[in-house]
């Protein structure tokens, strides 16, 4: 193919808008952690970090051939739309929590049904299986209430007996910036019924660089030990 004139390419798309000032949003985000944590004597087992991902239901392939030098290329594949929202979160000690999958739909008729191959499983470890109610699988003020109280809370409470802490003990909970996360009502809602739960917000469009430079600093603390 290269003798043809082709080499091979990812499909291009709309890039991230990253802020300017995401090291400093990312630092300040990093020192209020630091802060909330120090000043409640939060432990590892009560902080946790919480964060969506979309999952199409057929993946198309990241590479095809283009002539060498294009500026736009398109995969099949890629404009697949018929997909869910996953809900994942880990603690800080390691601890992975039942997924929470948003289908889209107005009823549970939109849900996998419960004799597929491993659904059983999945009740067993806490998954939750959720219809978006809208046109969308995105989430929602009522989905994100029902993983609080089903998954979130219930998770903090464990840890706090299980460590022996007081019944006033706090949690922090690190979650992206999407705007029903962020919303007045949700914060309201949080505040009603989990006053006790400190919401901690990764910056807009800043998730992957975060991480990047956090695995990085590990890894030269790792090396220079």
């Amino acid at each position: 193919m290269h003798s043809l004139g082709f080499s091979p390419h990812r499909p291009t798309r709309a890039a991230q808008k990253v802020p300017a000032d995401a090291d400093d949003q990312g630092w300040k985000m990093r020192m209020r952690g630091l802060y909330l944590s120090h000043k409640h004597f939060i432990p590892a087992a009560l902080w946790a970090n919480t964060d969506q991902t979309q999952l199409k239901y057929a993946f198309g392939t990241d590479y095809t051939w283009e002539a060498t030098g294009s500026k736009q290329v398109s995969v099949l594949g890629q404009e697949e739309k018929r997909a869910f929202t996953l809900n994942v979160r880990v603690s800080l000690s390691g601890e992975l929590l039942p997924f929470q999958a948003i289908y889209q739909g107005k009823t549970n008729k939109s849900l996998p049904r419960n004799v597929v191959p491993g659904y059983e499983r999945s009740q067993q470890l806490g998954f939750r299986f959720l219809p978006s109610k809208t046109d969308t699988y995105w989430s929602t003020q009522e989905t994100m209430q029902d993983y609080v109280d089903t998954v979130v809370a219930p998770y903090f409470e464990r840890q706090r007996i299980a460590l022996g802490l007081p019944p006033h003990q706090r949690a922090i909970w690190m979650l992206d910036s999407w705007t029903v996360h962020r919303s007045a009502a949700f914060r309201a809602w949080m505040k009603a019924h989990h006053p006790l739960i400190f919401m901690l917000y990764v910056p807009a469009n800043c998730t992957s660089l975060i991480r990047r430079r956090d695995r990085r600093r590990r890894r030269r603390r790792c090396e220079g030990s």
